[in-house]
């Protein structure tokens, strides 16, 4: 871009050039031709004389002539110096005027396009002057809106970026991952951890933290000790030895430093908190501060309808009262377990005279029972073993990779357990009875295991109750009784009601 360095008063003089000769030649042709105007008047009135004397010679008339003839061409000569100067002037002035502007235009147009131009050079006191002044302002107007636009662009690029990446996962740990590359991403440089609160919520402790976070993580406990937390806004301070600076950042002994702050939220309640550092009394940037809230509201989204999807889930696996897997889920798992091991127990168990003692002490003792057994049964059995409430006071598991007689010593190990369970507790006494189908002696499918293990219950039952019955034991005794095993559950119903009853 060509460049003109007119200072103020050069600018003024390339004006004053154009205007100056036809000011000078105006100014010369008043002095001259008013002194020859007075002269010519003087002759005038002597000619008119020497007529009126009749004393009017012709060499007269030739010197007024001559004299008029002078006067009329050295006005017309000083008119005729001074126009070409006054054009060329002016010519002058309006060209370097005109490059002026044709700069400013230059500047104007490769500010638009975003390409780098040299300022101007603002003329003072002058109309171009205070243009080129305004072409700057709006230049460096336009200049800020489209750094803050593309600082928006980039932020809501990472957003959505950030958003995809935690809407492909699934678990919790997963979305751990993603803020940490996030956070590796958009703040390289800055050491950053994520604490969150533990089930109670009376414990922060740390889930993840970036590579930058060689130094121990922040010392806080607990959320409610945490002012980020209780507050639910993003905190910042610019050392730790301020004044007004969090109490953990001044006792984490690590030198000066400053630290911003953003509270996780889950599900409506903050329980965690995205903690960065960064250099004493070097703020993060306006930009880098978009990136810390934007994850941790990102992460708390995300965490929250992972929860809560697990707590719906949940809810329709397992059953209410217990907690155990319930009918449907247990058949659902029970089944794959079934096709993943070589040789098991399917067993059936219930409590036994429960409608009594639903009857004597009321529904809320039976529910205790319930929840009693289960626990019982449920924390006797191994990681492996499959158990679920089949319905009412009847449960089922499986125990995979045993035998009848290492499932009987399991088997009196939890009845043995519900007995000291009970003895330690204020639930009247009550005993159970179980029902055994082997796999896959008596069958191979889960159905099948399920109506011969229910046939050995009832075998138990009618046997004097708490006590276990294995199905390959009893089939005998079960055809002998005229029984059907299609209607041995609804038969044992039958035959308890009547036995109640009576």
């Amino acid at each position: 871009m060509e460049s003109h360095d007119l200072t103020p008063r050069r600018f003024h003089t390339l004006v004053l050039m154009g205007a100056l000769p036809a000011a000078v030649a105006a100014l010369g042709t008043v002095v001259y031709g008013t002194g020859n105007l007075i002269t010519l008047a003087g002759e005038s009135r002597a000619v008119i004389h020497e007529l009126e004397t009749g004393a009017l010679t012709a060499a007269t008339l030739e010197n007024y002539s001559a004299h008029f003839h002078d006067v009329v061409w050295g006005v017309l000569a000083i008119t005729v110096a001074a126009l070409p100067l006054t054009v060329a002037g002016l010519l002058f002035a309006v060209r370097s005027i005109g490059q002026r502007l044709e700069t400013a235009g230059d500047y104007v147009v490769l500010r638009a396009n975003g390409e780098p131009a040299p300022p101007l050079e603002p003329l003072n006191g002058c109309s171009v002057g205070r243009l080129e002044e305004k072409l700057m302002e709006v230049s460096r107007f336009l200049e800020e809106r489209q750094r803050a636009f593309e600082q928006e662009v980039t932020s809501n690029r990472f957003d959505a970026e950030v958003q995809r990446a935690l809407d492909l996962i699934d678990r919790e740990h997963e979305v751990f991952d993603v803020a940490t590359r996030a956070l590796e991403m958009a703040l390289p440089a800055r050491p950053a951890e994520l604490l969150m609160a533990d089930s109670s919520n009376a414990h922060l402790r740390r889930v993840l933290h970036t590579s930058a976070m060689t130094e121990g993580g922040c010392e806080v406990g607990s959320p409610r000790k945490c002012a980020a937390v209780r507050r639910g806004a993003t905190l910042s301070f610019a050392s730790n030895d301020a004044l007004d600076a969090c109490p953990k950042l001044r006792s984490r002994g690590i030198g000066g430093c400053s630290a911003v702050c953003s509270p996780v939220t889950v599900m409506g309640k903050t329980i965690g908190v995205l903690h960065t550092l960064g250099p004493a009394h070097e703020p993060m940037s306006e930009e880098d501060a978009r990136f810390l809230p934007s994850i941790a509201a990102h992460v708390g989204a995300r965490l929250g309808m992972i929860r809560t999807l697990a707590d719906s889930q949940a809810a329709a696996r397992t059953d209410g009262l217990t907690g155990l897997l319930n009918r449907r889920s247990f058949e659902d798992e029970g089944s794959i377990v079934l096709q993943n091991m070589t040789r098991g127990l399917l067993v059936m168990a219930d409590i036994d005279h429960f409608k009594r003692l639903n009857d004597t002490y009321g529904h809320q003792t039976g529910d205790r029972a319930i929840q009693l057994f289960s626990k019982a049964f449920a924390e006797g059995l191994g990681d492996r073993d499959v158990l679920g409430r089949y319905g009412g006071e009847e449960f089922i598991f499986i125990l995979p990779e045993l035998d009848v007689d290492l499932g009987m010593k399991v088997l009196d190990r939890l009845r043995s357990s519900l007995e000291e369970r009970l003895a330690n507790s204020n639930i009247p006494a009550f005993t159970c009875s179980m029902g055994v189908a082997q796999f896959p002696l008596d069958g191979h499918d889960l159905a099948e295991l399920t109506k011969l293990a229910d046939g050995a219950l009832y075998t138990a039952k009618r046997n004097g109750r708490d006590r276990v019955e294995v199905a390959g034991r009893v089939a005998k005794d079960v055809v002998k009784k005229g029984i059907n095993t299609q209607n041995t559950l609804e038969q044992l119903y039958a035959m308890e009601a009547a036995e109640q009853v009576a």
